[in-house]
């Protein structure tokens, strides 16, 4: 079967460019490259594709070495696995292109790294994760475009089926369990029989993995379009409540995470992504609407080990879930010292909170917009000007004018003044008694 119809069908120009130029290079270096993985199972899906991967039987590196000569651009090398990442510059093709050995890997133990020694694409093949992906397709030559499928990838692909090399494979690399979640959710396919038996029984191998790597792929599947089927997966299969009991999908995180992406269409939620990544603000509006004490929730953020960041942004959204259990008081001036300080980040995570009260939630884009630019004539220099000793009435009279003004209560200067002169008259009198 010769692709080369679908390169130009379903690659970018770019990409295509990119495709023709390795192809050259490597045919004049005499070494035989391949197209492989994810490009070539989009291009038989008839799916534009933006992920480049090149194997070469022999030097990866060097191989790499003369594409980055000949095309510009920079190089990173990791000799160990004999695998090169190629970043072209961004006018020929925006995103990194990696160049491998062909290899064979030996699993010594469970969830380590492998053992690697160069070898054949029939062997580069077979260590790949799931069929779907151990295709290539020939560059260069009489042979150019056509598919190399030696374990039947292209009919798992018309059976719309995820399905492993060998049953030992979701124990060799772990993280391979949420590769097949991912894979099945995005693509709307199914495990094959034997390839779910082996994920269920190696599900306890999860633990092996570092916090680090689960972080990573639970982060790959938030970046995803559409990651709710793929945590559906993720909570059927046993797979999140492997990392950790407290960590589940449910009606009440889908929720959160569709008002989210809704979220960041409006005028808060542009801020907010801003800040940080729409994969930061997913992962996160996941971890604070877990239904557990925020103990658990934090313990959680321990397992995953994530950054500071997520786990600053965490207290304060339970820190505010937690006070609004007992707010009667929705004035202006309460929801404002409730929400004082909180960046837009951290308004759009209790915006699509499902704990946070309706009442409150609404208020938080006029909070954003109009309550927290609003400001007093009063400040410390003032108190001290009037003599009023350091400590925390400073605070106490700032609160009380602020929410006043807020409030409707001030609307002049002059009603400021009145009302600051009555708080420092009673708080100099108060000191007084307290000093006799």
């Amino acid at each position: 079967m010769n692709l080369e119809q679908n390169f130009q069908s379903f690659l970018s120009e770019q990409a295509y460019a990119v495709v023709k130029a390795v192809s050259q290079i490597a045919s004049d270096l005499g070494q035989p490259v391949f197209l492989v993985g994810g490009a070539v199972r989009d291009l038989l899906l008839g799916r534009m594709s933006h992920d480049l991967d090149f194997v070469t039987e022999g030097s990866g590196l060097a191989l790499a070495q003369t594409i980055c000569e000949a095309l510009d651009g920079s190089l990173t090398t990791h000799e160990r696995f004999g695998t090169a990442v190629w970043t072209p510059p961004a006018q020929l093709f925006p995103n990194t292109v990696d160049v491998i050995t062909a290899r064979k890997e030996i699993y010594k133990t469970p969830a380590a790294l492998p053992e690697v020694t160069p070898s054949n694409m029939q062997d580069d093949l077979f260590r790949r994760d799931f069929t779907i992906n151990g295709m290539a397709i020939r560059l260069g030559g009489p042979q150019h475009g056509e598919l190399l499928d030696l374990y039947h990838g292209q009919r798992d692909l018309e059976k719309k089926l995820i399905r492993v090399f060998h049953q030992q494979s979701f124990q060799d690399d772990p993280t391979r369990t949420f590769r097949a979640a991912r894979y099945a959710g995005r693509l709307g396919f199914a495990l094959a029989d034997g390839t779910k038996q082996a994920l269920i029984n190696s599900l306890n191998e999860i633990k092996l993995l570092s916090a680090d790597r689960v972080r990573h792929e639970l982060e790959k599947t938030m970046a995803e379009p559409l990651p709710m089927p793929m945590l559906e997966i993720l909570e059927d299969l046993g797979i999140l409540k492997a990392v950790d009991a407290n960590l589940v999908w449910s009606d009440t995180q889908r929720i959160a995470l569709a008002h989210l992406d809704g979220l960041l269409s409006l005028e808060l939620g542009q801020s907010a992504a801003k800040e940080v990544s729409k994969t930061y603000l997913r992962l996160t509006t996941w971890l604070t609407n877990l239904p557990q004490s925020e103990e658990t929730a934090l313990s959680i953020t321990n397992c995953l080990n994530v950054s500071a960041d997520i786990r600053r942004d965490i207290e304060k959204v339970l820190k505010v879930l937690d006070a609004s259990k007992t707010l009667e008081d929705l004035r202006p001036g309460t929801i404002e010292k409730l929400l004082r300080g909180l960046s837009a980040a951290q308004l759009t995570l209790l915006q699509a909170n499902q704990q946070l009260p309706k009442e409150i939630k609404t208020l938080i884009p006029t909070y954003f917009n109009r309550w927290r630019l609003i400001k007093t004539s009063t400040d410390g220099n003032t108190l001290r000007q009037l003599n009023l000793p350091p400590g925390p009435s400073y605070q106490k009279i700032l609160d009380h004018l602020l929410a006043a003004k807020l409030n409707g209560e001030i609307n002049s200067d002059s009603e400021e003044n009145e009302q600051l002169t009555h708080l420092v008259q009673n708080i100099m009198t108060e000191n007084k008694k307290s000093a006799s």
